[in-house]
């Protein structure tokens, strides 16, 4: 059996009632603890993840509410490297691994309203460059989100970078505007997207720096100053490090061709599917817990139990005459938005 990290120790009586207590076991000592006398103790073992350490058995998903009356005394261990339920999606914190981050303005609202703001975003980027060992490849800050391409130089660093560039940005935006108190600048957590470095960035690093030119805002993506193609020298040298893959000679030419690989990034995007190859796509989501991006969408068919799934017969002409929807109609983003948050 694998090492016990924590035990969950449930009491029942035959009146319902029980309470736990929640202990660490290879940790330094009490993480928190229950008592609920006379109501149903709120925690919650995920499925599969704990074991009664009495019998070995796995424990059922809900033992408070589903085995009320049959669990008198049990221990549940859940092993070292196994976590709980997770209400929001994995973030990978491996140094070394290049991620696109990008974050919208709540309900689509302008969050750069004049050049002041995108200044004062920079500003932050620099100061974040120097208080942590994260490396910023390329960025664009469009009206209303931004791209970064980050690769962190230690675990973890990426999480407390992002935690305090957008904490800090909201503060002091809010300071700004007067806007204390009036509710979110952003409309969720960051997103972010892990890359291969090959082709697959080069693809990322152009997307970026090419994305005021889609929206046409301008005509040439190097004319836009508030992205890492249109900064002046000297700050471009300050603020943007070399990635693991050299942009080629030809970089503000190709930036301003169509992005190739455009459909599946924007797929990897809205599932938070690693970017890459089919193989290493494949290893980077088994490898860092991701393989929740790779499945298809939608609830799986139900089907009777000890009956195979019935094979699926094709229609007669009459009846796919009859079935045929006219093509969806093509509705044109909006000036300035990014493509990326529209679902195919």
């Amino acid at each position: 059996m694998a090492d016990i990290i924590e035990t969950v120790t449930v009491t029942i009586s035959g009146k319902g009632d029980s309470h736990h207590s929640l202990k660490e076991i290879a940790g330094s000592g009490p993480r928190g603890s229950c008592s609920a006398p006379s109501m149903t103790c709120g925690h919650r073992p995920c499925r599969g993840q704990y074991t009664c350490v009495r019998s070995g058995s796995p424990v059922p998903h809900d033992p408070f509410l589903t085995a009320r009356q049959t669990w008198n005394v049990c221990c549940f261990a859940r092993t070292a490297g196994e976590s709980g339920p997770m209400a929001r999606a994995r973030r990978v914190t491996t140094a070394g691994i290049v991620q696109h981050v990008m974050n919208r303005g709540n309900r689509r609202v302008t969050i750069f309203r004049q050049p002041a703001d995108y200044e004062a975003f920079i500003a932050l980027l620099l100061e974040a460059g120097r208080k942590f060992k994260v490396k910023l490849l390329a960025f664009c800050l469009m009206p209303n989100h931004w791209h970064l391409v980050l690769v962190a130089q230690e675990d973890g660093a990426i999480s407390l970078y992002m935690r305090w560039l957008t904490g800090t940005h909201v503060r002091r935006y809010h300071k700004r505007y007067r806007l204390e108190g009036t509710g979110h600048l952003y409309q969720e957590r960051y997103t972010s997207v892990l890359v291969q470095s090959d082709r697959h960035l080069v693809a990322v690093l152009c997307y970026v720096e090419s994305n005021a030119r889609r929206a046409g805002l301008v005509s040439r993506a190097q004319n836009w100053p508030w992205s890492s193609l249109g900064l002046p020298d000297a700050l471009r040298t300050e603020l943007i490090a070399d990635g693991p893959v050299a942009r080629p000679s030809d970089w503000p030419a190709r930036v301003n061709r169509p992005v190739l690989g455009l459909a599946k990034l924007r797929e990897c995007v809205l599932r938070g599917r690693p970017f890459g190859s089919d193989a290493w796509t494949e290893h980077a989501a088994v490898r860092h817990g991701l393989e929740y991006t790779m499945r298809s969408t939608g609830r799986p068919r139900k089907t009777s139990p000890g009956t195979a799934p019935r094979p699926a017969s094709a229609p007669s002409a009459e009846t796919a005459r009859a079935t045929v929807t006219p093509p969806a109609q093509h509705v044109p983003p909006r000036k300035g938005d990014c493509h990326l948050f529209q679902k195919p």
